[in-house]
């Protein structure tokens, strides 16, 4: 190869870039690069929405939240769901200053949601995050028990499914055991859903507010953990209403 413009380029990595600030840029990246591959927090068997993808994870002063750090020109989305040290987390935070690289925070999922849209009858399922951020402590009295009238947080990836997740749908979290061993469901109806308050960059997720409210052993299913369960499609003629 003649010695010329185009081979200067090649020896330093500028082919394709215009100018030195590019030039620089990608010679940050690559330094970035080799030092993030030698770092002790490099999980190079993780994924990201089920596609292999490597990160450098590191610990917060919350052990169920860490730090992630993509590689340079790799991809970072708020609501993303990353495999990592055997669990599932959610992506709640990304740095809008991603030049080199993204950057942000995630929770480790602590509950896989299952809920079913409208009158379908197909299962979905979601991980997210179920926070106990409790606004009160009282119990409240319904017509056959007392519940807690506690209210929590649950943070889900925002999709074309878990949209429909509006004020008074009912969701399961839990099995639950009486004194003679019978099942029920830890239930809980949402009183408001959020897509935007802690929405910002690429991405999106989806909070919630839920209230406990009562198992119903005619309408929901603890085989399936499914509040309201539709066990098959309504006719055409059947009429419905309320909420999703």
């Amino acid at each position: 190869m003649s010695f010329s413009i185009d081979y200067v380029r090649n020896i330093q990595g500028a082919n394709g870039l215009t100018n030195t600030k590019q030039v620089l840029a990608e010679e940050a990246k690559s330094r970035i690069e080799l030092d993030m591959l030698e770092s002790i927090n490099c999980q190079y068997d993780s994924k990201r929405n089920d596609v292999s993808q490597k990160f450098v994870i590191s610990d917060t002063d919350l052990k169920y939240c860490k730090n992630i750090l993509a590689f340079p020109d790799d991809s970072l989305n708020i609501g993303d769901i990353i495999d990592c040290f055997g669990q599932k987390w959610i992506v709640t935070d990304v740095s809008a200053d991603n030049t080199v690289q993204c950057s942000g925070k995630m929770y480790q999922c602590n509950l896989a949601l299952k809920f079913q849209v409208g009158t379908g009858t197909t299962i979905y399922t979601r991980y997210g995050y179920f926070d106990s951020g409790v606004f009160s402590t009282t119990t409240k009295e319904t017509q056959t028990m007392q519940i807690g009238d506690l209210q929590f947080n649950l943070v889900l990836p925002y999709d074309t499914y878990t949209r429909t997740l509006q004020r008074d749908k009912r969701l399961a979290t839990e099995v639950l055991y009486k004194p003679d061993n019978t099942q029920t469901l830890r239930c809980f109806k949402v009183t408001s859903g959020d897509s935007v308050g802690g929405s910002f960059g690429s991405g999106k997720i989806l909070k919630l507010k839920l209230r406990e409210d009562e198992y119903n052993s005619q309408r929901d299913s603890v085989a399936n953990m499914v509040c309201d369960y539709n066990a098959t499609t309504p006719s055409a003629d059947a009429v419905g209403g309320g909420w999703v």
